[in-house]
């Protein structure tokens, strides 16, 4: 694989120390003071960048990102969710642009892994999060959380990056021993600008456009879900902006100031659970 630069080193670095147990606060703040809040965020962290130094990718920010989400015919993990702020999400990922890891890996490979999809669990404990994900071909995804079967490709991906076999692992055990099917039942389209620090100390998101939408067992068989129209019409639309800060420790003062000047309203939000409550509330 090509030598990355240190900084890029770092920075990928400092995204699984954030994504290995982090503490998460979210809050919304008004379209109408977003372009303050990302200008004064900016002045202090570098865009979110990933890739080396030979790759010409820019910043992964003003991304299109869709997220699927999979629920038992009881809603048990949304009631979880809805209920406590200890809970486990199961998700699907698709983001706009092709990780620069994952070309490099294509190349060196000889295979083609533009059609990506990010398996993910998420688990909450109060404020701290903690995240195991793993890349996979979209086409090999229903093949695998139904029956356990890897691609070939599944195994390449797994051999190029490292701590994909242990999170497919864990993947497929929470998937195969819940002990009722999961499938998709709500899906989520958003833009994402985000920054983050090089130390991976702090790492700051937003994402606009928020819109919520049903969900079918083949979900991930469009061609690209993050191009909304593939979606159908939205259910709704959240009229703010989310704003996350993953850290490990306090608050930075500035970010706290600034955030009070954009008027952002310190929430306990999950996407998953406004888009669930969208569309299984009762009427």
């Amino acid at each position: 694989m090509t030598e990355r630069s240190t900084a890029t080193t770092n920075a990928d670095d400092g995204s699984a120390a954030l994504t290995r147990g982090r503490r998460e606060l979210k809050y919304l703040i008004p379209a109408s003071r977003l372009a303050m809040l990302s200008a004064e965020v900016a002045r202090r962290v570098p865009p979110h960048v990933l890739g080396n130094e030979h790759d010409s990718s820019p910043p992964l920010n003003d991304q299109a990102v869709t997220t699927v989400y999979f629920d038992t015919p009881d809603l048990d993990l949304f009631h979880a969710a809805h209920g406590s702020d200890r809970n486990t999400k199961l998700r699907v990922r698709e983001y706009d642009a092709v990780h620069p890891e994952m070309r490099t890996l294509a190349e060196r490979e000889g295979r083609s892994f533009d059609s990506l999809v990010w398996l993910e669990l998420k688990v909450r404990n109060g404020d701290h999060t903690a995240k195991r994900r793993a890349p996979l071909p979209k086409a090999d995804l229903e093949d695998f959380l139904k029956r356990g079967v890897r691609s070939s490709s599944m195994e390449a991906i797994a051999r190029g990056v490292p701590g994909t076999t242990e999170a497919l692992r864990e993947l497929h055990a929470f998937a195969h021993d819940f002990g009722k099917p999961l499938r998709p039942r709500c899906v989520v389209n958003y833009v994402r600008c985000a920054w983050q620090a090089v130390d991976g100390s702090l790492r700051v998101t937003v994402d606009r456009d928020v819109a919520f939408f049903p969900a079918s067992d083949d979900q991930w068989r469009p061609l690209d879900l993050t191009e909304r129209r593939s979606l159908g019409p939205p259910a709704a639309i959240e009229p703010c902006c989310v704003i996350e800060v993953k850290t490990h420790g306090e608050l930075p003062q500035w970010l706290a100031d600034v955030l009070a000047q954009c008027d952002a309203k310190r929430v306990d939000y999950s996407k998953f659970v406004a888009a669930m409550l969208t569309l299984f509330a009762p009427r």
